[in-house]
Parts: structure tokens; C-alpha cells; sequence
């Protein structure tokens, strides 16, 4: 009797839908490079002062598919910034698709107030083998939730 109490009733229940919107407390710059991951945080290295240091693949499910992206990163303590260097492509699949024109993206955290976006763009650009580094405006993304976990 209770159950069908229960289930008779169970048609009033109101359901309420949470949606969280995140913060994006992060700037996003796109490299175009023909590199593999490992050589282009080598080459960059070699800019004073980054030293990114190889770190476990971003792993999330793009279109229920396990997807595992290159990662790199570097925190300069000095400035309190951290940079996260990813693969933007790996095995047909694209972290953000509307980036796709994009090897690699660069996320810096942190103090952003002092942070001299000219200066990443002059040391990044030096590389030879990167062809352009862009800023791009996370909050124009359709995807942008896919990098959620990446910082």
C-alpha cells in the first residue's frame, strides 16, 4: 500500500534542474606548430625563464570516447602564474573543435593583473617552429566546458 501510495504520488514531484555556470579565471592562447608536444615544450624552454616539465595526459570523454591530450606544465613562482601547455588534437579527436585551425593551447593562470600577455607572445613567437600564437576569448567557446579540469 505504500508503494503505490508513493508512486501515485510521485507524478507531483517537482524536479528542479542546478545549473552551474564556472569561472574561466584563465587566459587561453592557440599555437599553430607541426612539432610533437615534447619538442615544442623543449624549444620553449629554451626562453627564459619556462621550464615545462612533462605532466599526466588531460583524459576526458569527448562524444563518449576516452581521449588522452598531451600536457605540459610550468609554474613561475615569481610571478605566482602557472602555464599549461596542451595538444589540441590527438587521434582525429580536438579538445576544443572550434579551435581546430590549432595545435596546441596555452592556458596561464594566476596573478593575471601583472601578467605582460605582449611578452608570452614575443618569447612563444620567437620559436621557430611555432607559426602563430593568437589569444583567444574563452568566453566565446561552445566547448569551453572540456577545459574545466585542466587547471
Amino acid at each position: 500500500m505504500f508503494l503505490v501510495a508513493l508512486l501515485a504520488n510521485s507524478s507531483s514531484i517537482k524536479k528542479f534542474e542546478l545549473d552551474i555556470e564556472f569561472e574561466y579565471d584563465f587566459l587561453l592562447f592557440g599555437i599553430v606548430s607541426p612539432e610533437k608536444p615534447y619538442r615544442l615544450a623543449w624549444q620553449i624552454n629554451h626562453k627564459h625563464p619556462y621550464n615545462f616539465e612533462r605532466a599526466e595526459d588531460y583524459e576526458i570523454r569527448l562524444n563518449d570516447k576516452p581521449c588522452s591530450f598531451s600536457r605540459f606544465d610550468f609554474k613561475h613562482d615569481e610571478n605566482h602564474t602557472g602555464y599549461i601547455l596542451l595538444a589540441n588534437k590527438e587521434e582525429g579527436a580536438f579538445l576544443l573543435p572550434e579551435l581546430r585551425n590549432f595545435d596546441y593551447l596555452l592556458l596561464v593562470s594566476g596573478a593575471l593583473d601583472f601578467f605582460d600577455e605582449l611578452t608570452l607572445k614575443q618569447d612563444i613567437g620567437a620559436v621557430t617552429s611555432v607559426q602563430i600564437i593568437y589569444a583567444v576569448d574563452i568566453n566565446t567557446l561552445k566547448s569551453k566546458q572540456n577545459l574545466v579540469y585542466a587547471y
